[in-house]
C-alpha cells in the first residue's frame, strides 16, 4: 500500500519494513517502545540476584545442622563414656570404684576435657558395698566452631550426662 492509504475507514500505517529504502520512522518511537519493552521482559540475571538472597540462610542453615551434628555427637559420646564408667566401677573392688570409674572415664574422654567423675553412695552399712548405687556425672563445655555466625547457640554450650548402677562386687 503506499503511504498514507486508506483502508476500510482507517488511517493504516507503515511498518519499518514498508518504507521505501528501509528508513525508519522520525522519532523511533515504536522502536524505543519494543526496546522497553524487551528490557522488562529481560530475565537474564535473575537466578543470580535470587540465589544471592537465599544463599545466607542456606548456609545458616548448613552450618547449624553440622553444629547440632556435633554437639549430638558429643552428647552420645559423653553418654557411652558415662555408662562405661559407671560399669567398670560396679564390678571393682569396694575400696577401687572411685579410681577404676574414673580411670574408664579419662580413657574414654581424654584428660582435661570434662568435669565430674564417678561417686559411690553408702550403703546403709556405711560402706561402699552391696546396695550402693555408683553414679557418674559428667559434664563438657561445648563451643561451635563459627560462634559469630551461629549465634543463636549460647557459647560454651554445656553438655552434662549421668549414669548410674547398683554397686554388683559383693
Amino acid at each position: 500500500r503506499p503511504d498514507g492509504a486508506e483502508w476500510g475507514g482507517r488511517f493504516v500505517i507503515p511498518t519499518v519494513s514498508e518504507l521505501p529504502g528501509g528508513r525508519r520512522l522520525p522519532g523511533g518511537s515504536v522502536g524505543r517502545r519494543r526496546r522497553i519493552q524487551r528490557w522488562r521482559s529481560d530475565e537474564r540475571g535473575t537466578a543470580s540476584v535470587e540465589f544471592i538472597l537465599i544463599a545466607p540462610f542456606l548456609l545458616l542453615i548448613l552450618f547449624a545442622s553440622v553444629e547440632l551434628s556435633r554437639a549430638w555427637f558429643t552428647m552420645n559420646l559423653m553418654t557411652t563414656a558415662a555408662r562405661e564408667a559407671v560399669r567398670a566401677a560396679v564390678v571393682a573392688a569396694p575400696a577401687q570404684v572411685a579410681a577404676v570409674g574414673n580411670a574408664r572415664l579419662t580413657q574414654m574422654l581424654g584428660a582435661g576435657n570434662y568435669s565430674g567423675g564417678v561417686t559411690c553412695t553408702l550403703n546403709g552399712a556405711g560402706v561402699c558395698g552391696q546396695d550402693s548405687r555408683v553414679t557418674a556425672t559428667i559434664s563438657m563445655n561445648f563451643n561451635t566452631v563459627v560462634p559469630n555466625l551461629l549465634w543463636m547457640i549460647p557459647q560454651p554450650m554445656v553438655l552434662q550426662q549421668t549414669a548410674s548402677m547398683t554397686f554388683e562386687n559383693w
